[in-house]
């Protein structure tokens, strides 16, 4: 506590929260249950696998998967991040090590406070509306968030407790809830072998970065118990881009028993205080009005807080399982920044402070049990209830709020259950086959209009998933499955649309989508891989986020189709590549317009390497193809190479990170939209490309101890 309070100081604010190697596709294993409900670090995995025989080997200091008895992978598009892969990824913080995910493209268009943007399978995600996301199994996702649905801030996962990340694309598991339109992701906490003990870091950076991470756990791998504390302090790799971060995770175990399960105590607290630097004009860039990293609007500022607490069951039999999860959270966030200057109000000027606070709590459970050696059942079900409150003003330039925009408060109930049958007719041949219902309840009181509304909505999912295995190293897949994301709850409680006569309650809907996958996976003695998947996306009624007005556009249906293909090999033990190329082609159903913000083609090559003698290096080059923009727009290509490299020797461990190697003038956010800051003359309403710059070359640099 000493330690963490000499931290909060340091960092310069108060605590004021309310509250392996890849693993071959051949032989890759996923326990019986449910994604988003399962933590299997990987000091845990000879107990996590049932009646799988499965040891733990070494890697040039990091642990990787051998399991007996080859199991398929269940899709085409489910992947694991662990071992050398994992200990070479981006450590800025825990949502940057999401962009050593195969088709998935991290970028930020604000400061390292904000949540992060993310392109999936044809889906601009912006901040987590179809990506649904989960730690130790804990839903994550913020459901009528105020800034964005789904938002997601990841700022509170410390990298050095990450073990593991498991994506699947599409939603095709009974387990994969709410915001999984484009698929899921989830982290695994624990303490790698090799970083046990007293693990103190220290990290600096050429934008006056200092970050101190504090790490105890015990020495044996069996044993589940760590604590980690972080403090950041970083200026910034431009104008008004600081933050100052405070994290503390905890895990520690309460039963472990082999006749009565396991039961372990999560805890987390988070804190971070921001600036958002907005995004600034093409025009002016180009015409060097202002610099690249410049920010026009200096005022924008936010804050993020979030406390958890958890227990976490688990029992393993050969022939049974169940798991169980009950969660408590505290969560604030609180966004002030402006888009589009003086545009609307030419006077007090369009800014906006978005304000939110959510109580929520859950529980929720699965098991399987074998009903013949070819048949396995699975169930699972689970309650959430959350408190809301969400407010916007209008903010004029003295910082006093002028109007009310939005004034809302109310509960939110999510249940689910789902069940599902898997069927092995024969060691090289799966059928999966489920349906999971979500229903949602909102009770809600809309303070601007005074009206209070409610209703349900309900969604089913059907799930079906096969694979088979005819010889010579290939492997077949074929996967369908029906995603869902909830209505906000300000729909409940919206007053109808402007000169619309029809005052009664009008039907609230969720947004769903069909998904469709087939794959072809093809492997060579383990040294080479490679899977191609051909996909397809449906959704009836979409809504995409405007970040100039902070709210959701309902655009009607679209379509996505496209093929994703991925490359790796491992042709040393300690060393992998592998490269991944995704193309889309997103459409907007009724007109054929490309959906806005969507790149078509994505792709990006990694090289990982983790060297008995000590030395470790990563490499990865991304590369986004011109995004189409709102209004007939198009962005611009983006690329960028990072690097990572260090060496360990005993018990010290030194390193660096290099972003944008290539020093880039990279656009990670491009919008089209009007707006005006200068207000000493005319101005145009005709919209132009705004644009979030990404990083410069940035060199950081870290020493650790291990005691």
């Amino acid at each position: 506590m000493i330690l963490l309070y000499a931290a909060a100081l340091w960092t310069g604010f108060a605590w004021t929260s309310p509250l392996a190697a890849r693993e071959d596709p051949a032989t890759a294993t996923k326990p019986p249950g449910d994604l988003a409900e399962t933590d299997n670090t990987d000091d845990e995995a000879s107990k996590d696998t049932g009646d799988k025989a499965v040891i733990m080997e070494e890697a040039g200091g990091f642990e990787t998967l051998v399991v007996g008895k080859p199991h398929p992978r269940e899709t085409s598009s489910e992947f694991q991040l662990r071992g050398i892969p994992l200990a070479v990824s981006p450590r800025r913080s825990g949502g940057e090590m999401l962009r050593s995910l195969p088709g998935l493209v991290v970028v930020q268009h604000g400061s390292e406070g904000k949540g992060l943007q993310f392109f999936l399978r044809g889906f601009d995600a912006v901040h987590g509306s179809d990506i649904e996301v989960s730690v130790s199994g804990i839903p994550i996702n913020e459901t009528s968030s105020i800034h964005a649905q789904g938002y997601l801030d990841l700022g509170f996962v410390i990298p050095e407790a990450v073990t593991g990340i498991h994506i699947v694309k599409g939603p095709f598991g009974i387990d994969q809830g709410p915001f999984a339109t484009a698929g899921s992701i989830q982290y695994e906490l624990g303490v790698p072998r090799d970083s046990r003990g007293v693990y103190i870091g220290y990290e600096t950076g050429i934008t006056n970065r200092h970050r101190v991470v504090a790490m105890v756990s015990p020495k044996d791998p069996a044993d589940r118990t760590f604590l980690v504390a972080e403090g950041v302090r970083d200026n910034g790799f431009g104008e008004n881009r600081a933050i100052r971060r405070l994290s503390i995770m905890g895990r520690f175990p309460i039963l472990d028993s082999c006749d009565q399960g396991r039961l372990d105590l999560l805890i987390s607290a988070h804190g971070a205080r921001f600036g958002l630097p907005g995004l600034v004009k093409l025009d002016d860039v180009e015409s060097k009005k202002i610099g690249f990293y410049d920010a026009i609007d200096r005022d924008g500022n936010g804050r993020s807080d979030r406390g958890f607490a958890a227990l976490n069951y688990r029992l393993d039999r050969a022939s049974y399982g169940l798991k169980a999860l009950a969660w408590g959270m505290v969560r604030h966030l609180s966004l002030n920044q402006n888009f589009t200057g003086f545009l609307n109000n030419p006077e007090k000027g369009d800014r906006y402070a978005q304000f939110q606070h959510t109580l929520s709590g859950g529980i929720k459970a699965s098991g399987h049990v074998s009903l013949h050696p070819t048949l396995t059942l699975q169930a699972l079900g689970g309650y959430r209830i959350e408190r809301l409150d969400q407010s916007m003003d209008l903010v004029d330039p003295k910082g006093s709020a002028y109007r009310r925009t939005r004034d809302l408060d109310g509960y939110q109930h999510l249940v689910h259950a789902g069940i599902a049958l898997e069927w092995k007719p024969i060691q090289a041949l799966r059928f999966g086959a489920g349906l999971r219902a979500d229903v949602m309840s909102v009770s809600a009181h809309n303070h601007v209009d005074e009206i209070q509304g409610s209703g349900t909505v309900y969604h089913l999912s059907p799930r079906f998933t096969m694979s088979g295995r005819p010889g010579g190293g290939w492997t077949l897949f074929a996967s369908y499955g029906q995603g869902w994301r909830p209505p906000e709850a300000a729909a409940f409680a919206a007053p109808p649309p402007a000169g619309d006569e029809d005052t009664t309650t009008r039907p609230v809907r969720g947004t769903s989508s069909h998904v469709a996958e087939i794959g072809v996976h093809w492997d060579w003695r383990r040294l080479l891989h490679i899977g191609v998947t051909g996909f397809g996306v449906f959704i009836t009624n979409e809504q995409l986020f405007n970040h100039a007005a902070g709210t959701s556009d309902d655009i009607g249906g679209t379509r996505r189709l496209g093929i994703e293909a991925v490359v790796s090999s491992s042709p040393l033990s300690w060393l992998d590549i592998e490269a991944d190329l995704t193309w889309v082609r997103a459409r907007i159903t009724s007109t054929g317009e490309p959906i806005p913000g969507v790149p078509p083609l994505a792709g990006s090559i990694r090289v990982s390497l983790v060297h008995p003698l000590g030395f470790r290096f990563g490499t990865q080059f991304t590369a986004l193809a011109s995004r189409p923009l709102a209004f007939g727009a198009k962005g611009a290509t983006m690329y960028r190479l990072d690097l990572t490299a260090g060496f360990r020797w005993q018990w010290l461990d030194v390193g660096f990170e290099i972003d944008n190697v290539l020093g880039q003038e990279i656009r990670e956010g491009e919008y089209n939209f009007a707006s005006r800051w200068d207000t000493s003359g005319p101005f145009s309403r005709i919209p132009t490309i705004h644009l979030a710059p990404g990083p410069p070359f940035t060199l950081r640099g870290r020493v650790a101890v291990l005691f």
